[in-house]
């Protein structure tokens, strides 16, 4: 497919509901919740990401990936822990005979996989994959299109072993790692101008996954896991350092009985458990990074009000859930409840004083989570459907400092409701509709207060709503051409309880659309794709003054988000030729990312004192040529 560059997990990007990342990145926005409020599974097991830095790869090969279901909102009792979207991706069945491999090279990066059956029972998989993109580019670009455009170092590895044991019951293992690296520098003459800024982050999984099929038609699913996670960033603004380090211990248990009662009656019953420690250490500015919210401009150096802080937390949820499909007639009626219990505890509930211990903080937070969907076909081809639930989040190990936050935070809260049908039409076309509504309760956002409370930086007076329509038309596969129209409308508000008015949601894109195309022919594969987003909201700057304490302009703002960037428009091209050689085949490939040119502006930039403003744009017309060889 056009744009993905032969990945399957970028096909996420080019689906309704999803809102455009960025080139610098951010993570998913799933009907307008914020990139850190959707989850990520891989066979069950949370992941912090779904793609490396600047939404370049994957973490994970598409030959390692058996299946992708993305759901914006509105999902079933079986997940939680997120006030977003969801999206599952399922690793891939091994091959049952023989040994097969792949390896692959292009400009971003250069990638293998092997698998292999050992005897009857046994199947192992392994892959890896590691960037040299920004080690090409700097070799034909000047180092400062690196410093305005940083390109990051990623790699990632996989490894897979399935164990027959009987018929229709398999254990498997699994370890998923995967990692990146940015650093950028603006130097200058003038030491209070310098800036440099590195980030690095990390993730390992390991699982097991049970499963076995019983004769009653009921299935067995078990899958305890273990892992790390690790981010840091350093940077600096004419010698005042910041520094973040976020190291987190991961593990839990998912396990689910799924049973057909009778032939209108399935049950399924199961745990969803997760418990993270994690041991942080921040220092700088209290207000930078910024967060959704705030009032910044892009590169905005930090202000006097500088502090550290270390601390710890462990956050622990066990989240039973019961889920009952219901054929009633012509009607699926899919009732479920989820009962989380957390645990959250931290280190410290009140800022470090000398010598003095810290007193720590614990309290239990019960959670309630009803869900509900139901669909009906009233005629041939047509299926009308409607789903809701509540859904909750506990607050990020970040935001429990008694110095960058507040230790007493608790659950958010979200609530979401859709409707809408599905078509099935002549020429294999399918025509999707769906409306979504979401409300957003007890939103961790910054305390309006010029001198916040002790430990008090934080505070859960945020609240919002996303609404909207997502469109889907799609072309199932006919005659070697398939394709889809993907189109979302919406709108997401964000306001402080209390607030008369509310404002633009940070990462608000009132329009994204979507039209991919693609046909096969006789070992060769085309493929073309555009993409229109509508600009994400910034904050513009009307004026400035000379802050004489530190001797630099800052800004004056003007209305919260009342401006935006200019839409973002690209269109991608994809030509592959597979060839077809006595013991393997050779794919060969050539992509064409933004094949117009088009200047698309990511960020606002301005000049030392803001009377002058230009735009940092993404990258411009790029033509990614690749080879892979398949066994």
């Amino acid at each position: 497919m056009a744009g993905t560059r032969d990945d399957a997990l970028r096909i996420v990007e080019s689906l309704p509901g999803v809102a455009r990342g960025g080139y610098f990145g951010g993570g998913l926005v799933l009907w307008g919740a914020a990139p850190g409020d959707s989850r990520v599974t891989v066979d069950g097991v949370e992941i912090p990401i779904l793609y490396h830095g600047n939404s370049l790869r994957g973490v994970l090969p598409s030959g390692l990936v058996q299946a992708i279901d993305l759901a914006p909102g509105a999902y079933g009792a079986e997940y939680g822990r997120a006030l977003g979207g969801l999206v599952r991706v399922t690793t891939r069945e091994l091959p049952a005979e023989g040994i097969h491999g792949s390896i692959g090279a292009d400009f971003l990066d250069a990638a293998g996989m092997v698998s292999a059956a050992v005897g009857a029972r046994v199947r192992v998989a392994a892959a890896v994959r590691a960037s040299h993109f920004d080690r090409l580019v700097a070799a034909v670009a000047p180092p400062s299109v690196l410093d305005v455009v940083p390109i990051p170092r990623y790699h990632d590895y996989q490894f897979k072993a399935s164990l027959a044991l009987r018929e229709d019951e398999e254990l498997s293992a699994v370890l998923l790692g995967a990692g990146d690296e940015l650093t950028r520098m603006q130097p200058s003459s003038d030491p209070a101008k310098a800036r440099t800024e590195s980030t690095e982050s990390s993730f390992q999984r390991f699982y097991l996954r049970y499963t076995r099929a019983l004769s009653d038609g009921a299935n067995v699913v078990i899958v305890p896991f273990f892992g790390r996670d690790r981010e840091r960033r350093d940077a600096s603004f004419g010698g005042v350092p910041q520094a973040r380090d976020t190291l987190t211990w991961r593990y839990g248990l998912r396990a689910s009985y799924r049973v057909p009662i009778t032939q209108a009656i399935v049950v399924t019953a199961g745990v969803d458990a997760l418990a993270s420690r994690a041991s942080l250490f921040r220092q700088g500015s209290l207000t930078l990074p910024p967060r959704e919210g705030d009032l910044y401009v892009f590169g905005q150096p930090p202000g006097s009000d500088v502090n550290a802080d270390d601390w710890s937390t462990n956050i622990i949820d066990v989240g039973p859930f019961f889920v009952a499909e219901l054929r009633l007639g012509p009607f699926l009626v899919t009732p479920g409840l989820r009962a989380d219990l957390f645990l959250v505890e931290g280190s410290r509930s009140t800022p470090r004083v000398g010598q003095t211990p810290g007193i720590g903080s614990s309290r239990l937070l019960p959670a309630l989570a009803p869900r509900l969907s139901v669909s009906v076909s009233p005629v041939q081809h047509v299926t009308l459907s409607a789903s809701g639930g509540l859904y909750h989040q506990p607050p990020a190990a970040e935001d429990l400092g008694p110095v960058f936050g507040t230790p007493n935070l608790v659950l958010s809260r979200a609530a979401h409701a859709s409707a809408g049908a599905s078509v099935r039409l002549p020429a294999s076309l399918d025509v999707e509709v769906t409306g979504f509504f979401v409300s957003l309760d007890d939103l961790i956002v910054r305390s309006r207060l010029p001198t916040p409370k002790l430990a008090a930086a934080l505070t859960q007076e945020g609240e919002g709503e996303s609404f909207g329509v997502q469109v889907l038309t799609r072309r199932q596969f006919r005659n070697g051409l398939y394709g889809w129209i993907a189109y979302t409308a919406s709108r997401s508000e964000r306001r402080y309880v209390g607030d008369a008015s509310s404002r633009l949601f940070d990462h608000d894109q009132t329009h994204v659309l979507t039209a991919t195309a693609g046909y096969e022919w006789r070992g060769w594969t085309f493929g073309i794709r555009f993409r229109h987003a509508m600009g994400a909201p910034r904050t513009p700057v009307v004026g400035s003054f000379d802050d004489v304490t530190t001797g630099r302009f800052q800004p004056i703002f003007g209305a919260q988000n009342g401006t935006r960037l200019p839409s973002f428009q690209a269109l991608d091209l994809r030509v592959q030729k597979a060839i077809v050689l006595r013991r393997a085949s050779v794919v060969l490939s050539l992509d064409v990312t933004n094949a117009t040119n088009q200047e698309n502006p990511e960020e606002i930039v301005y000049n030392y004192d803001f009377s002058r403003k230009s735009f940092i744009s993404g990258l411009p017309a790029l033509a990614i040529l690749g080879a892979r060889v398949e066994l």
